[in-house]
């Protein structure tokens, strides 16, 4: 190639060269308002690039074949050399797009980032400039190589940090060690990978940070992939609880806390291992599955919230350092466990079912009652569950809800302070007739079949006075549901006064009464 590129021999003066520079321009104009005329927005962005820099190149070519010659041979040299550059520039941009989007679209990986295609296009455009110069400027690079050996250890150590990040760049995409949307670990950094560059890789934090990391560190230090081969994976934490406690009831109370939460998985169920014996406690990991690396922060802290409550209700002790002495006198643990009876006695007192027993038989269903928390979002017991255990809510509130034929969820109340629910399973054994879930921390009095078990065995009578209570709830509910509905509600109080007489007596396994 020589500068007969550039279309020479015919000699134009200076007035000819401006003229030449318009007609150069005017042909580009001309040629693009077609381009867009016949063609509108129907082109894709790189193809709108591509004919744009061919416009361009027309123009500079049309400019040199009629006003070159009155150039100065240096000048007119040069402008072809930048003309040519910015054709093949335009080519290989369009045919490495083209060529790659047909390699993504059969599931080439590699040709999705375009990090490879930059590097493709900055290698092949070297090798054409360096024609370029020695056909069009007469300049051999490899006699300035030669001649710059000093020159070219210094560029060589000043560009070192920026090669070796170029390269490990290449062996990101090469090695598949993650892609955007990938939730990784590169060294001290955790976070969503955005996307990787020639010399450096862009996360996001789970602080909304964007950090970026060059891609020399990442390929010196491992990388954790949470998202490779899946989403899914194991999330190890411990939790250490006190000797007295068996490991089979510490297992069952962690399975109570890990069920239902929204983030780990079920299937296949986390493991719980003993995992030592410490000075003062015995510690316990749980390896649960988690849905998404995202979530891992989010899965320990509802798991281990869930469990201080689950802990509490069964009474298992989370232990203090043996460095740490608490000395509790006995007469303070009798003080705080009357002032807590009290308090359930008073609750007890206002509530309309516990309306037949005398104030001693009220006391002693207090003392024996217990009170326990649940964490908002657990549910207390489903529809259709066996249950024998009467609530009654301190704190907090409580939704009813009740499952349909279909499936269908529907609410019936939300319970507060105060209020009760799940008295026909404690005096019938009947299963729950709906699902109870906790909205707001929840603290309840738990009344369970035990306790009101020795109160019948010593006073059966108390069975139709329970009966009676209940009789004249459910008439109530009947009512009110006559005056929402307009509709009259087929009830008889009589009848369901037996009936439930009966079933309490055979519950609690009382005798027969004798009628009249």
């Amino acid at each position: 190639m020589s500068v007969e590129l550039s279309f020479l021999g015919i000699p134009r003066n200076l007035t000819t060269a401006v003229l030449a520079l318009a007609i150069g321009i005017g042909v580009a104009f001309v040629l693009g308002a077609a381009m867009r005329t016949l063609f509108g927005r129907a082109l894709s962005p790189i193809v709108r690039w591509t004919i744009n820099a061919l416009l361009i190149f027309v123009a500079i070519e049309t400019f040199l074949y009629f006003g070159g010659p009155a150039l100065p041979a240096g000048i007119y040299n040069y402008v072809s050399f930048l003309a040519w550059t910015l054709f093949f520039a335009a080519v290989f941009r369009f045919l490495l797009r083209t060529f790659m989007n047909f390699l993504a679209k059969r599931g080439s990986a590699a040709a999705v980032n375009p990090l490879i295609r930059h590097i493709l296009f900055v290698l092949l455009l070297a090798l054409v400039v360096t024609i370029l110069l020695r056909e069009i400027l007469d300049v051999h690079v490899t006699s300035i190589v030669a001649t710059s050996a000093v020159l070219t250890a210094v560029i060589g150590l000043a560009l070192q940090s920026t090669l070796s990040n170029v390269i490990a760049g290449l062996t990101i995409q090469t090695d598949r060690l993650f892609k955007p949307g990938d939730w990784v670990a590169l060294g001290e950094h955790k976070g969503i990978v955005l996307e990787t560059s020639i010399r450096s890789t862009k996360i996001r934090t789970r602080e909304n940070v964007i950090v970026v990391v060059p891609n020399g560190k990442i390929i010196e230090a491992p990388v954790v992939n949470f998202s490779q081969p899946g989403p899914e994976y194991i999330r190890p934490f411990f939790v250490s609880v006190g000797y007295e406690h068996s490991p089979g009831e510490v297992k069952e109370a962690i399975r109570e806390a890990l069920a239902g939460q929204p983030h780990i998985i079920q299937d296949p169920p986390a493991a719980i291992r003993v995992d030592s014996y410490g000075d003062f406690a015995v510690s316990y990991e749980i390896r649960a599955w988690v849905k998404d690396g995202v979530f891992e922060e989010l899965v320990r802290d509802e798991a281990l919230t869930r469990m201080w409550y689950i802990f509490k209700r069964r009474g298992i002790r989370i232990p203090f350092p043996i460095r740490d002495v608490t000395l509790h006198a006995p007469q303070d643990a009798e003080r705080i466990a009357g002032e807590t009876a009290r308090g359930v006695e008073a609750l007890l007192r206002d509530v309309q079912i516990m309306s037949p027993l005398s104030e001693e038989e009220r006391s002693r269903v207090a003392r024996a009652a217990h009170v326990h928390r649940y964490a908002s979002g657990e549910v207390l017991f489903r529809q259709g569950d066996a249950g024998e255990s009467f609530f009654l809510i301190r704190s907090g509130s409580v939704d009813i809800v009740i499952q349909d034929a279909s499936g269908t969820e529907r609410h019936l109340a939300t319970l507060g302070p105060g209020e009760y629910f799940g008295e026909m399973s404690l005096l019938t054994g009947e299963p729950r007739s709906a699902t109870a879930r906790v909205t707001r921390d929840l603290v309840v009095v738990v009344v369970t079949k035990d306790h009101f078990a020795a109160l019948l065995e010593t006073n059966p009578e108390l069975a139709d006075r329970f009966s009676d209570t209940l009789a004249r709830r459910q008439a109530e509910i009947h009512a009110e549901l006559a005056r929402e509905t307009g509709q009259a509600q087929a009830f008889s109080s009589e009848e369901y006064k037996r009936g439930l007489r009966g079933r309490i007596r055979q519950f609690f396994r009382l005798k027969p009464r004798k009628e009249g």
